[in-house]
Order: structure tokens, then C-alpha cells, then sequence
């Protein structure tokens, strides 16, 4: 108990702690089914840690002839729901800890047996840190509305000083009243850490290059033959993945087998940060008569379940093409007068065969189904790393636990060659606070519009995760480009039907070809719409609730910004180069001239409330995940993007102003 935290910890914290007693000693009445009857005294009892344990109770008691019916505690960005337990006490476990500093926004949010609505008390949180000295108790209390609450603290030993965090995205605002939902999750785990195993040639760095969008920014150190297993490898391009390499398991090798083996057993445990999320053992596609694993690698998988533990494990078979060239040769002997295109899907498919076969020997060893990918990195089989990824995004969360969604989230912002995912990651991060409820959200009461923007803005970039050392994506000017889009559905009565016919197959080619045909000099800047140059709308800086169509505002909002990153993410999916200005702007104005923007806001212009359910959110979710909406016209808009030839616009090397 006398351990100090570690540094990346903000100097207080909530950990392991049961959050107890909501209800008085010894009452057996429970409120949540008698709630007019009996009148409750709810007491939280809290432990925090300062650089020692720290003993703090939080009292909340009614003043007035009501009762507390439910009870959240909100701390930052994270909910503590209180539980009823069968004696009539609320209960809430922390599994892991809760960062808080001076700044940290703490809230207590309940609803009485007299009101309907919620309520919400706000925690003067410096007062915390600056009341108490050493070896003195001090009490901070809060009254409002009839609900007192007291906060009772208990220093041990006293450390104020706050620590540098390892990496956060700064607060909105200065107060700190709207904080990123990612912030959370990048604080209990900020990278996706994976190891590797594999002999070397087998292709390990062309496949973590291509998956986590690296190019060559850490394979340097997966050098032929050289590998440290206790040492992760980060890049400076992709600052959410870190990688630990070993090498295969070689004939006799029994040192490097013990250590990977203790290496694993070893991250299973501890912070979520510092455990180990998934496993990739590699496995050369063995050629006829050939080897599939050597005697240390099939323990390796004997053993598989004490090993790993609930460390996903996926076996990548490597060098697809390879096979699928020496399998096409036999087949143009064997099969004579079938093309190439021919040739080479009957190739695949029996490769496909094969490996499936192949794999029913490690099944064998496990003693289950593990699950397998086979891939290549050359560019006509880059849907198998897809498959890859998808396959470790789904192996990651396949637990039904805090840590594993939290895991499975970081995966997705890892990886760079599944946009889908980006789009899923987006919608999973806005459903846990500011997507919901759009037209009321208690989250924006007292905000600037621009502020509650900020905020989502700053979680979709997030998600995204590109290669932005100068963070062009979190300049004001460009939020204000996507604004001023937002504007322009605003200002327009009805769509241009020029604009929505442009979506159309052979007439969306067209139209992207004639872009790019304005844009070829590598020397000319990109010139954005006319609608840049408008005026910010009035609204842009009032408050939350007293904006007229704030739902569609903010439902254009999402969609636009996520088409843009799509956009983006797809025009540099082939060297994930840092950005620039000069192709960010590319990608707004391709999405902007393409019609995709305007039927979006024809959509939602058209949009109507349901009752009963969160229909904007449906809208939203419909409008950027094409295969929920079944919308072809998007699809093609994406597979032209695909197809353009951004390389003579000197994209990477020229900035240039917005």
C-alpha cells in the first residue's frame, strides 16, 4: 500500500475499490421497487490514491422529503453506474483504475421519487486537492437542490505534484467540461500491442509494414535474424500499435522457445496497456513435401492453452502468391485451353484448399480450432490482409469485458487497410456519449455549438489515426472547412439535381475525372469551393439549446466529416506518408464535388424524429456505413476514389495554405 503510482498516473486514483453503501445501515427497504416509501440516506464510500492510499467517503444524502431512485457517478468521461444490491444498497466496483486530476470534472447524477428527469451536481474538483494536508481530514460539501454530498479525504502521505501524462488529447476547453470519449480509452490503453513470431523470410515486416501503415518507419529493426522480444518497437507514423518480434521456433533452439513461452505468460496480467493483445505466429506456406512446423513450434501449440491464456492467437499463413504461381503452372499443364484469369482462380481456391487441410494438423495439436488467415502482400492479394485484420479485431473483442471492447477499439485505430472498421470505431465511440440524443443531449447544455462540434470532431480524427505529426486535422481552419459544409445544406432550399444524378456509375467517373483533370499541375494549389469563403453562421457560437435544427446540424456534421476522412483514408492508403494540407484539401473537395455530400443533406434535411427510439442515430449510421443503406451510388464513389492516380500531385512534399 505504500508503493507510489507509476508515473503515466495522474497523482489520484480510484482502484479496486468497492463503491459501497447507498442506503442506511441496516435498512433492508429496497428504493429501487418501494420508492415512496421510506426515505434513504445513500453514502458512496470511495478509496483514492494520491502517491499513497487515500481514504475519501461521499455522502449523498437528501435535505427534503424526497429520495434518491437511481444514481450515477460520472467521472471525466467515465460512468459509474450504482447497482442495487438485495439489502437496498447501491454498489459500484472499479476492476481498474480511474484517473483523476485537479482538472478532472466529477459529477453526481440522479433522479429523485419527485422527478422524472435527471439532475446533476458538479464536484468542485481543485478543492479536493487544495483542502486537505497530510495526516488531517477535510470535508468538502456540496448542497443543491435538497442533495447534499460530502467528500471526506484521508492523506497518508501527500504528493501534489502532478505527473506527465504519457499521451492525452487536450481538453475543448479550458475548463475541461467536454472532454474526448477517446480520451478515456487512450488513458487505459493507448497502443494495440501484438507480437509476432516467425522465421526469418517469412515475411513478418512487409505484413506488419502494410497492416499498421509503417512503410519502412520501424522495419529496420525487424532485421534479418536480430530480434528482442522483450523490446517493443513503436513508430513515429502510427503512435497506436507497438510491436514484439521473435523469431521462429528453429531445430534444437530450446532458449528462444522458454522465452517466448515466460514472455507471453508474463503480459497476460497487469495494466491493459502493458498486456498483450493479440499473437500472429507466422507460417511460410510449405512447399510440396515440406515441413509445416518444426518440433518446438508443435509444443508450441500443444501447449497453445496453458501459454496463451485469453491471449487471442491467430496463425497467418504467409506468401500466398507464391503458392498460387507454382499451383498455376501445374494446373496450365494439367488442365490445357483455360485462360489466365481462369487458371488463376481455380489456383486460389485450391490453395485455399490445401491450407485448410494443412491446418487441421495444428487444430490436431491445440486440441481446438484456432483461427487461421492466409495472406500475401502484393498488391493483387491485398484483400487477405483485410481479412487478417478484420479477423484480429474480431478475435480481440470477443470477450464480453470492459478490457476486450477497450482492446478491440485501439485494434481498429491501429490497423490502416480496413476503412469499414475506421467507420464502426466512429460510431462505437459516438454511442458511448455524444451521438446520443442529438436534439436534447444533457452532455451539450451550456456549450457553444462550436465547442460540441470540437469534441466530436476531435473523436472522429482520433479514431482515423493517420500519419499527422503537424495535426492539420485538429486546425481550427479545417473544423471551420466542415462547418461552412454544414452551412451550405443550410442555405439551400432543395438539392441540385445535377449534383445527385453525378452519383450514378458511368456519370460519377466522369465527374471525378473532370476534377482531377482541374487539379493535374503539381505546382498549382488546390482550390477549395466558393462556399469556404461564407461567413460563419451565427449559430456557430451560441448555446447548445438555443440553436434552431441543432439535430441536422449535427447529423451533417458526423456524416460529412466521415465521408471526408473515408475519402482521405482511401487516397492514401498506398504509402501512408505524412499528411498535408494539400491532400486533406483534395479529399474535402473530391467528397464536396462528387453529389455524395449532397444527397447526404438532402437526407437529412428530409429527416423526421421517431418516437420511441434514437432515429437520428439510426440516420447517421445509415448515411455512412453504405451496406446498412444498400446505397450502390456511394460505393461507386469510393471505387473511383480508389481508382485515381493522386501520385503527380506531389501530395506528400508540397504544403501549402488552406
Amino acid at each position: 500500500m505504500g508503493n507510489a503510482l507509476p508515473a503515466s498516473f495522474h497523482p489520484t486514483s480510484l482502484k479496486n475499490t468497492p463503491l459501497a453503501t447507498l442506503g442506511r445501515p441496516g435498512s433492508h427497504v429496497r428504493p429501487a421497487i418501494y420508492p415512496y416509501f421510506r426515505r434513504v440516506t445513500p453514502v458512496i464510500i470511495v478509496v483514492l490514491h494520491l502517491s499513497h492510499i487515500i481514504y475519501s467517503a461521499v455522502t449523498v444524502s437528501p435535505e427534503s422529503p424526497k429520495h434518491i431512485t437511481s444514481g450515477e457517478l460520472h467521472i471525466g468521461p467515465r460512468r459509474h453506474t450504482l447497482i442495487c444490491d438485495e439489502d437496498g444498497t447501491l454498489r459500484q466496483e472499479f476492476p481498474n483504475a480511474v484517473e483523476i486530476s485537479p482538472d478532472a470534472q466529477i459529477t453526481f447524477h440522479h433522479k429523485t421519487s419527485f422527478l422524472r428527469r435527471e439532475k446533476i451536481q458538479r464536484i468542485d474538483t481543485r478543492r479536493l486537492f487544495t483542502s486537505f494536508s497530510e495526516g488531517q481530514t477535510q470535508d468538502l460539501s456540496v448542497a443543491r437542490d435538497g442533495i447534499r454530498v460530502l467528500f471526506s479525504c484521508q492523506a497518508t502521505d501527500t504528493d501534489l505534484s502532478i505527473p506527465q501524462t504519457v499521451e492525452a488529447i487536450p481538453p475543448i476547453q479550458a475548463d475541461g467540461a467536454l472532454l474526448p470519449t477517446t480520451q478515456a480509452i487512450f488513458d487505459d490503453c493507448p497502443r494495440f500491442r501484438i507480437l509476432v513470431i516467425g522465421k526469418s523470410g517469412v515475411g513478418k515486416s512487409s505484413l506488419i509494414n502494410i497492416a499498421f501503415g509503417i512503410n519502412e518507419a520501424c522495419s529496420a529493426d525487424l532485421k534479418r535474424g536480430i530480434a528482442d522480444i522483450h523490446e517493443g518497437l513503436e513508430s513515429t507514423v502510427n503512435r497506436r500499435f507497438i510491436l514484439h518480434d521473435s523469431l521462429g521456433f528453429e531445430p534444437g533452439d530450446k532458449d528462444n522457445y522458454k522465452t517466448v513461452k515466460e514472455f507471453i505468460q508474463g503480459r497476460q496480467t497487469g495494466a491493459l496497456k502493458d498486456q498483450l493483445h493479440a499473437v500472429w505466429f507466422c507460417v511460410q506456406i510449405p512447399r510440396a513435401g515440406g515441413r509445416l512446423l518444426e518440433v518446438a513450434a508443435e509444443d508450441f501449440f500443444r501447449t497453445k492453452k496453458q501459454t496463451m491464456g485469453a491471449i487471442p492467437l491467430i496463425v497467418v499463413y504467409t506468401k500466398l502468391d507464391s503458392f498460387v504461381d507454382e499451383l498455376t503452372i501445374q494446373l496450365a499443364m494439367s488442365s490445357g485451353g483455360l485462360d489466365d484469369e481462369r487458371l488463376t482462380k481455380n489456383a486460389i481456391s485450391k490453395a485455399q484448399s490445401t491450407i485448410g487441410e494443412l491446418h487441421n494438423e495444428i487444430t490436431r495439436l491445440a486440441g481446438e480450432a484456432l483461427p487461421y488467415a492466409v495472406v500475401s502482400t502484393k498488391e493483387n492479394f491485398k484483400y487477405t490482409l483485410q481479412s487478417l485484420v478484420e479477423l484480429t479485431h474480431d478475435q480481440v473483442g470477443i470477450r464480453d469485458t470492459p478490457e476486450a471492447q477497450i482492446t478491440s477499439m485501439v485494434t481498429l485505430m491501429a490497423q490502416r487497410v480496413v476503412p469499414h472498421l475506421k467507420i464502426q470505431g466512429c460510431i462505437n465511440v459516438g454511442r458511448q456519449r455524444y451521438w446520443k440524443a442529438l436534439r436534447a443531449s444533457p452532455d451539450f447544455k451550456g456549450h457553444t455549438i462550436w465547442d460540441c462540434l470540437s469534441v466530436i470532431h476531435t473523436d472522429i480524427v482520433a479514431v482515423w489515426n493517420f500519419n499527422d505529426p503537424a495535426c492539420h486535422l485538429l486546425e481550427n481552419k479545417f473544423k471551420e472547412l466542415v462547418i461552412k459544409m454544414v452551412q451550405e445544406m443550410e442555405m439551400r432550399s432543395a438539392p441540385k439535381p445535377n449534383r445527385i444524378l453525378a452519383l450514378g456509375g458511368g456519370s460519377l467517373a466522369a465527374a471525378v475525372s473532370g476534377f482531377m483533370a482541374a487539379i493535374t499541375n503539381p505546382a498549382a494549389p488546390i482550390v477549395l469551393p466558393v462556399i469556404v469563403g461564407v461567413v460563419a453562421a451565427v449559430w456557430l457560437y451560441d448555446v447548445y439549446q438555443n440553436v434552431k435544427n441543432v439535430q441536422q446540424i449535427f447529423m451533417a456534421f458526423i456524416v460529412d466529416l466521415t465521408h471526408i476522412m473515408e475519402t482521405l483514408f482511401i487516397l492514401t492508403a498506398r504509402d501512408h506518408n505524412k499528411l498535408t494540407r494539400r491532400v486533406i484539401k483534395l479529399a474535402f473537395s473530391a467528397y464536396h464535388e462528387s453529389g455524395v455530400m449532397t444527397q447526404a443533406h438532402a437526407d437529412i434535411q428530409a429527416y423526421r424524429d421517431s418516437i420511441g427510439r434514437d432515429s437520428a442515430l439510426e440516420m447517421i449510421e445509415s448515411l455512412i456505413k453504405p451496406e446498412r443503406s444498400g446505397d450502390s451510388n456511394v460505393k461507386n464513389y469510393y471505387a473511383e476514389i480508389s481508382k485515381m492516380d493522386i501520385a503527380k500531385l506531389n501530395l506528400d512534399s508540397q504544403e501549402e495554405d488552406w
